[in-house]
């Protein structure tokens, strides 16, 4: 009987025995996982800084291009008005006519007072003199257009009040105003 029993203990021995080995290996296992999550977490610490880090430089980024846009457009509004000179140039230049766009006309007016008040303000530029004198020159020609379409534009009013009185007249009984007391009609 005594070794039934020492079998019993000693076969109860060797399960725990194999248990014990089982949580052994269990427990290096868990030990295994521990270190590989310490490793992903001091890489996810890594990789948040790089992220903030490359957050900041691209904030930077941003930050200098709409730097460089607003001076990029700066630059565009000041060399617009050196620009200017062909197109306004061409439209003062063109033959005028009482059917011409008279704000056409107003607004390249405007277009070139503001291009003369910048080349004055401004003669730090390169160019600014030269194409102040060309401004003047077109300025000349803007004025000489201006009255050009002015006399048109008044002998075409003349002719159509003239027109419209003949007409007028020849409505009337087959004579016109002034000559029922047998008068000359005088325009």
């Amino acid at each position: 009987r005594a070794s039934e029993v020492e079998a019993k203990y000693k076969h109860h021995a060797e399960a725990v025995e194999r248990q014990i080995e089982v949580c052994n290996e269990l427990l290096g296992d868990i030990g295994s996982v521990l270190d590989i999550f310490s490793e992903l977490k001091l890489s996810q610490r890594a990789i948040s800084g790089r992220t903030d880090a490359l957050k900041e430089q691209c904030d930077r980024l941003v930050s200098e291009r709409e730097k460089l846009t607003t001076v990029s457009g700066s630059i565009k509004e000041r060399l617009d008005h050196f620009d200017r000179l062909e197109e306004l140039s061409s439209l003062f230049h063109a033959p005028v006519s009482a059917s011409s766009d008279p704000h056409a006309i107003l607004k390249g007016l405007e277009d070139l007072d503001t291009s003369l008040a910048f080349t004055s303000k401004h003669p730090e530029y390169l160019e600014s003199a030269k194409y102040h004198a060309k401004f003047r020159n077109l300025q000349a020609r803007a004025m000489a257009l201006v009255k050009s379409y002015f006399q048109e534009s008044v002998a075409v009013s003349i002719a159509e009040c003239k027109a419209s009185t003949l007409h007028d007249a020849d409505d009337g009984s087959g004579q016109g105003k002034g000559q029922e007391d047998g008068g000359d009609m005088t325009i």
